[in-house]
């Protein structure tokens, strides 16, 4: 039986559009034909309910956890095609690391049984058991544009690569503008291409101000294209294979190495 290519939606800070992201492109693999479930595993601040607009969930991710409910039960379905394993607004305090990996262990037996393609688990910003490293094919880490979140991300992305974690960036909030960095010198800092750029998309707040995803609200907005293109990039990965050649690390030029020995990163 075919598992799930299973994704951790994941950043070192807050605030990134980490959520975002993970919802529209669980939105956008769902409509290239594919069968999707996405976890708000965010067991800090869960938000993928109100970017759906799911006002009424009361059953989630946590009573899973806590062996109230059976994953099957606490599934959603959304109505652009996917089920969402939601999380719920109750949480007193953090969970174990043994309770976290068996809800998640779980949700994927789950995603196995049901023949999912994909498992996207949107995560807290900077929440990161290593024990859980094994569940996930790959993570995607999302930083702004800013040097203190591309240095967050490089440390995050060094973590990663300790637990031997796969893992790719994303890049959100992309301006172009002459005085921000532009997007060959985030991949220069970062150390390797960047698998999306999403530019600053004025149908984003839009769209989240009536809880209905940019994917949904305004398909041909720029944000909603890139999040189809990285739903292609990962739906390549779920035939068998990567499109063209694989991501190559770039050289770094010295300014960049002297930035990433400042900060402390390598």
């Amino acid at each position: 039986m075919k598992e799930p290519y299973t994704i951790r939606i994941s950043s070192q800070k807050g605030g990134v559009g980490k959520t975002t992201i993970a919802v529209n492109l669980a939105i956008a693999l769902a409509l290239e034909d594919f069968k999707v479930i996405l976890i708000d595993g965010d067991m800090i601040s869960p938000s993928v309910g109100f970017l759906l607009g799911m006002h009424e969930v009361s059953i989630g991710i946590r009573e899973v956890m806590e062996n109230k409910v059976s994953p099957q039960r606490a599934i959603v379905r959304h109505e652009s095609g996917f089920d969402v394993l939601p999380g719920t607004q109750k949480l007193k305090q953090l969970p174990s690391q043994k309770d976290m990996a068996m809800a998640l262990r779980k949700a994927k037996d789950v995603a196995k049984k049901e023949k999912y393609d994909f498992m996207i688990a949107d995560t807290a910003p900077g929440y990161w058991f290593p024990e859980l490293a094994r569940l996930y094919d790959e993570a995607l880490i999302v930083s702004t544009m800013s040097m203190p979140s591309l240095t967050s991300a490089i440390r995050f992305g060094e973590l990663y690569f300790k637990e031997r974690v796969k893992h790719n960036f994303a890049l959100n909030r992309v301006t172009n503008k002459r005085y921000d960095v532009s997007v060959k010198e985030a991949e220069d800092v970062l150390g390797q291409r960047v698998i999306a750029a999403f530019p600053e998309d004025p149908a984003v707040p839009r769209a989240e101000s009536v809880h209905i995803p940019v994917y949904v609200y305004k398909r041909s907005s720029p944000f909603a294209v890139e999040a189809r293109t990285l739903a292609r990039y990962y739906a390549v990965k779920r035939g068998g294979g990567i499109r063209g050649s694989q991501l190559e690390v770039r050289s770094v030029n010295p300014f960049v190495r002297f930035f990433r020995r400042l900060f402390g990163v390598h």
